[in-house]
């Protein structure tokens, strides 16, 4: 048990993707920007939540969501769902990372597992979702899931999830809120 209460022993990734889904070939990875009326509380993201959507060879996504701490605890949560959309109505930022011909949702969710990413814990004052799509992106760059072709877009990423983009203002440096994995 860890220091905040929370059992770490090798917890499942749970999710609730068909087989079929699972085999679904990935065409990007698209880190997003999502404002506050996502759910998000706006005081505890300063308007914004980041977010991966796989986007998929049916048209459509799987989103990967560590969730928002609650006001009873700081452990995140994560959600994983198809979509039948690619880019979130309440998105104002986006990244699309091209991938590897073959890449599939198994594969993704095996790389989570494996790296225990799912497992993760905000920092007490509620921030670290930059924090946590910023090194699965990192996993997955490590894993060989990107072209090393595609290096600008990556690099635009990285240097962007540095900032936060308020609404209607222009991008602001930010720094990037540690959370733990556990």
């Amino acid at each position: 048990m860890s220091a905040s209460g929370y059992t770490t022993a090798a917890q499942p990734l749970i999710h609730d993707l068909e087989e079929s889904i699972l085999d679904l070939s990935v065409e990007k990875i698209r880190p997003s920007f999502l404002a506050a009326e996502y759910g998000v509380d706006p005081s505890a993201h300063l308007d914004t939540h980041a977010v991966l959507y796989l986007l998929t060879a049916d048209g459509n996504s799987i989103e990967l969501n560590m969730g928002s701490p609650s006001a009873l605890t700081d452990m995140g949560r994560m959600i994983i769902g198809q979509r039948t959309f690619r880019r979130h109505r309440h998105c104002f930022k986006h990244w699309s990372l091209v991938v590897r011909p073959g890449l599939t949702v198994r594969d993704i969710l095996r790389a989570i597992q494996e790296e225990r990413r799912h497992i993760y814990q905000f920092h007490r004052s509620g921030l670290g979702c930059r924090y946590w799509v910023r090194t699965v992106i990192n996993d997955f760059r490590e894993h060989g899931f990107f072209y090393l072709t595609q290096n600008r877009p990556l690099r635009r990423f990285m240097k962007g999830v540095g900032y936060s983009y308020p609404r209607g203002q222009a991008p602001e440096k930010s720094p990037i809120v540690r959370g733990r994995f556990l």
